[in-house]
């Protein structure tokens, strides 16, 4: 089939990542003598433009912001619709160059705000999280270093890779804000009888993350709704009670 505008967009920058993020991450040994500046992917709004670039300023933590290397860092479907200057763009980035990307990362805290006295956040820790979808947003996770609001990461267990970190956040936050937060699933040992949800679209995304939350965090009789394809790995893997194939 013919690829669509977004698809061979998409295909754009992921070889665009493919080719230079190890060069990020890494470095020369020249750039790395310098503490001022850092690495980026900076993108243009011209298709095929985007670029490595070495001399922009590493940024400096606010008094409630922690410094973050950046380890890994995702994609996101965002992108396109942003290097597109589609309407909803607007919403979530700040649409002039130089123009940095990037939403979901993983990373090690290098260095804290003089507000931030939390134990658990401090120089070395591992955290993961996503950058905020604002008009104002600037910062982009393709880069060698981001700042956040301590309070807006997230620590990385030890039995989570930063790879698996940091595709994990958009998703399991939206299944998680869905199905306890807006939906009222709670767990509550002192009922006999679990509460019941029924997901739709568990074979995806956020649906695979809301399956695991219902099930395994809140104790839910969980009823998932897939393609066939999906069903055996929402049953057996993903632990769905009962599969519903959304073709039948």
């Amino acid at each position: 089939t013919k690829p669509t505008k977004h698809n061979s967009g998409r295909k754009r920058i992921c070889c665009l990542l493919t080719k230079h993020i190890k060069n990020i991450a890494t470095g020369t040994k020249e750039h790395k003598t310098k503490h001022k500046n850092m690495k980026a992917i900076q993108f243009k709004f011209t298709p095929g433009d985007h670029c490595i670039v070495d001399d922009i300023d590493k940024p400096t933590p606010a008094n409630d912001e922690v410094l973050i290397k950046v380890v890994n860092s995702a994609l996101d479907t965002a992108h396109q619709p942003i290097l597109d200057k589609d309407m909803t763009a607007y919403f979530i980035h700040k649409l002039k160059e130089p123009l940095y990307l990037g939403y979901h990362y993983s990373g090690t805290i290098e260095s804290v705000g003089s507000d931030v006295t939390a134990e658990d956040m401090k120089a070395g820790t591992h955290v993961f999280g996503f950058l905020q979808y604002d008009p104002s947003q600037t910062q982009g996770a393709f880069a060698e270093y981001i700042t956040v609001k301590h309070s807006e990461c997230a620590l990385k267990p030890k039995n989570v890779s930063f790879e698996i970190a940091a595709a994990s956040t958009t998703e399991s936050i939206t299944a998680l804000q869905a199905i306890r937060d807006l939906g009222g699933l709670q767990k509550d040992d002192s009922k006999e009888e679990r509460q019941t949800i029924l997901i739709v679209g568990a074979g995806g995304g956020v649906g695979s993350a809301a399956v695991q939350f219902a099930k395994n965090l809140l104790g839910a009789h969980v009823t998932a709704v897939c393609s066939a394809r999906d069903a055996k790995q929402v049953q057996q893997v993903w632990g769905a009670d009962v599969v519903l194939d959304r073709t039948s």
